[in-house]
């Protein structure tokens, strides 16, 4: 530049910079690839813990179905009790293979509590022909063994 006193500049050094044989890097580094197994591996269990639940309550709906069908064609039996001394006083037990899976049933009658007769009108007139039945059904085999209970009231005439 002219005017200005040249000095002598230091020289620039270069820095030598590390030549890859392979280009620019590719892939990824083991510390990578492991977090990437541990994440995958999380939601593969959590994948896999909710379908077994799933399974699970899957089983248990159908089973309670079948116990709640065998119930049901038993209090249709039960009704044609046109006795209320016999629906009062009932005891029995029974076991129905119709569905292909043997489920156990008891039928237990009874005279109502009072609280069930509270809001009837004349609750002597209506315990004279009102029975209260309790019914259990468990399946007698299988996975998913439960049981199911029901009380009902069943009206007859004496």
């Amino acid at each position: 530049m002219p005017g200005i006193p040249m000095e002598r500049q230091p020289e620039a050094r270069l820095i030598p910079r590390k030549i890859s044989c392979h280009g620019p890097r590719r892939g990824f580094t083991l510390l990578e690839v492991l977090v990437a197994v541990v994440i995958s591996a999380i939601a593969i269990s959590v994948t896999y813990a909710s379908l077994g639940y799933a399974g699970t309550n899957s089983l248990d709906s159908r089973n309670r179905q079948m116990e709640a069908g065998a119930m049901e064609s038993g209090l249709e039996g039960i009704s044609r009790y046109t006795s209320i001394a016999r629906l009062q006083t009932l005891d029995s037990s029974w076991t129905d293979a119709s569905q292909g899976v043997g489920i156990s049933l008891t039928a237990k009658g009874s005279i109502p509590p009072p609280t069930a007769l509270q809001d009837c009108a004349d609750s002597s007139a209506a315990k004279a022909f009102l029975a209260q039945i309790q019914m259990k059904a468990w399946r007698t085999s299988g996975v998913g063994i439960d049981t199911l209970s029901v009380t009902t009231y069943m009206w007859a005439s004496q």
